[in-house]
């Protein structure tokens, strides 16, 4: 009996013992499962607050985002109206950040956003408000604003912030930005008008050329809706055939020989006629519609080119320019070496022009994509020189065959003879590869005697290899329908008799006036029948002037039939570039 009992007992504390055993166990599965529970409890609170934060907050920079600032604005407006105050509006766009951040990469593109902030945030007052709407955009609240030249101040003094150096990749590198501005109760009683209009003035500050600040307008305005009608219009401009190429002769001094034509893109609007590129190449590179575009003029360039080859024509240099996107385009090596396979156009007949601003934005990668267009077989001109900061020294790095020289080098040779030095000088050899001479863009009658002057002191060199182009040549004009050419081409022996009179001229005179004698010999063989078509690019069509860009306008001579007149007379135009 005590055996069974003791046994029992035995087994009862047995029982307790796995029963005491199942509870720890099942007591420290709840706890796990407890502490699980508390983390998924603190992940959803810490997404919840993330997402919170990320609602109104730019996850990258940390400043308040588009949503956050449009809700400030709009708390702004309301306590600027109970207390009859003013505030302001910044509107600020970074100037070129797309090919920085195509050309270095998307970590650098950061890297370069957060330097920003940074900087408008220091160049604020502590109860201003920066934020950043997306991508290179940023916007500024100024409260308590008393008077218009404060934001101005700002405005110059955010110019200034983001336009010191910075290293990126261990490179330094300037970039600059574009503010537009607007101020309440004056340019808007409410958040979405205030932020349309400083959008308005901030791309009137691009077009004003970019590194400035502009106050919003009702005319700025007028001209956003122009903007927009035309970004509509230039979507289905190719579609629809609306664009044309005009073309630009390139004249050699010595024999008054077309040596070459320069493309030029005109676009034939349904409604406003025709435009010149000034009107719409800037939305073109803003919305990308700049390659296929740029694609369209190099192959009809080639074409035409090709189709006066076949006519019989001697060889001519077709000119062509490409836009800044165009030239960092991955695919512009590829798009140029199609397009002279499908058009069978000799490639030394093609001359690529780019811009110097183009060139020393990344000179590293510009030289990578010269090179690769020289391989390709064509010519590289650098086209205004003289506009950007880049030195003859500079240019030797460059695999450039020809320059073309800005304007506003010889626009006052004829009265100023440090104008004239200072063209002397635009000519340099790179080793045993000279680089052509200097492209002169003729302007005013009175400049050519000047610019002839030069050709004569041996300096600039223009009467060995110079050549000229602009408007008091010729006028800028379409290809003929069926077949039009040039026929410069025709007349190099009547333009050598001229140059032959013009000789004969100056060893008659002796030392008389070498300006008086050039006129004199200009309108000797301006009057001689025989030489009535020496400058005279006659395209087999109607001419179509640039009526949108007189701002550039030239005057030059042309020889036109009258009715009722027998042979011609001289007229003088002034005509857009």
């Amino acid at each position: 009996m005590a055996k069974e009992l003791d046994a029992s007992r035995a087994e009862l504390a047995l029982h307790q013992r796995e029963l005491e055993d199942r509870v720890v166990a099942r007591t420290s599965e709840l706890h796990s499962a407890n502490g699980l529970l508390q983390n998924e409890i603190n992940e959803r609170k810490a997404a919840a607050e993330r997402i919170q934060y990320l609602a109104y907050y730019d996850s990258l920079t940390g400043l308040p985002n588009r949503r956050m600032f449009s809700e400030l604005l709009t708390r702004s407006i309301s306590h600027a109206r109970r207390h009859e105050n003013c505030l302001a509006v910044l509107f600020i766009d970074l100037d070129r950040f797309k090919t920085i951040n195509d050309t270095l990469g998307h970590e650098a593109g950061d890297s370069l956003l957060n330097e920003v902030a940074k900087r408008l945030k220091s160049s604020l007052r502590e109860h201003d408000i920066v934020a950043r709407l997306g991508g290179d955009e940023f916007v500024v609240l100024l409260a308590d604003v008393t008077e218009e030249t404060h934001a101005s101040a700002v405005a110059q003094k955010i110019l200034t912030a983001i336009g010191r150096p910075l290293v990126l990749l261990r490179q330094e590198f300037r970039i600059t930005a574009s503010v537009g501005i607007t101020t309440y109760p004056k340019d808007g009683a409410d958040e979405p008008t205030l932020m349309k209009n400083a959008d308005v003035a901030m791309y009137q500050a691009k077009a004003e050329g970019k590194n400035n600040f502009q106050f919003y307008s009702e005319e700025l305005n007028a001209n956003s809706f122009e903007r927009l009608t035309l970004e509509s219009s230039l979507r289905r401009a190719l579609e629809r055939h609306e664009f044309a190429l005009h073309f630009q002769p390139k004249i050699d001094f010595p024999t008054g020989r077309i040596t070459g034509v320069e493309a030029l893109l005109r676009w034939q609007h349904q409604d406003l006629g025709t435009l010149g590129p000034t009107r719409f190449i800037s939305i073109a590179e803003e919305t990308g519609l700049i390659i296929p575009i740029g694609r369209w003029v190099l192959k009809s360039a080639c074409l035409q080119n090709v189709a006066w080859q076949r006519e019989g024509l001697p060889e001519l240099t077709m000119a062509v320019n490409l836009s800044a996107r165009q030239f960092n385009d991955e695919n512009l090596l590829h798009d140029v070496a199609d397009i002279l396979e499908d058009t069978g156009m000799d490639p030394a007949l093609l001359e690529l022009e780019i811009t110097e601003s183009m060139l020393m934005h990344n000179v590293e990668k510009a030289i990578k994509t010269l090179n690769g267009l020289k391989q390709i077989g064509v010519r590289l001109a650098i086209d205004d020189f003289g506009t950007g900061y880049s030195s003859l020294s500079n240019l030797k790095k460059f695999p450039i065959n020809t320059i073309k020289v800005d304007r506003s080098f010889i626009r006052d040779i004829p009265g100023n003879p440090e104008d004239v030095g200072g063209t002397d000088a635009i000519h340099f050899d790179r080793g045993g590869d000279r680089a052509d001479h200097p492209d002169w863009p003729l302007g005013p009658q009175e400049c050519l005697p000047a610019k002839r002057r030069m050709a004569t002191r041996g300096t600039s060199r223009i009467d060995d290899g110079g050549q000229s182009f602009g408007a008091s040549i010729q006028r800028r004009k379409p290809a003929a329908r069926r077949g039009g050419h040039p026929r410069g081409y025709r007349h190099g022996s009547r333009a050598a008799r001229a140059r032959d009179n013009r000789e004969h001229v100056d060893a008659q005179r002796g030392k008389g006036d070498q300006d008086a004698e050039w006129l004199e010999a200009d309108r000797r063989a301006t009057r001689h029948r025989r030489f009535r078509h020496r400058l005279f690019f006659a395209l087999e069509s109607q001419e179509v002037s640039d009526q949108h860009d007189q701002s550039r306008s030239f005057v030059h001579s042309r020889h036109s039939r009258q009715p009722g007149r027998r042979g011609h007379h001289r007229r003088d135009h002034c005509d857009g570039p």
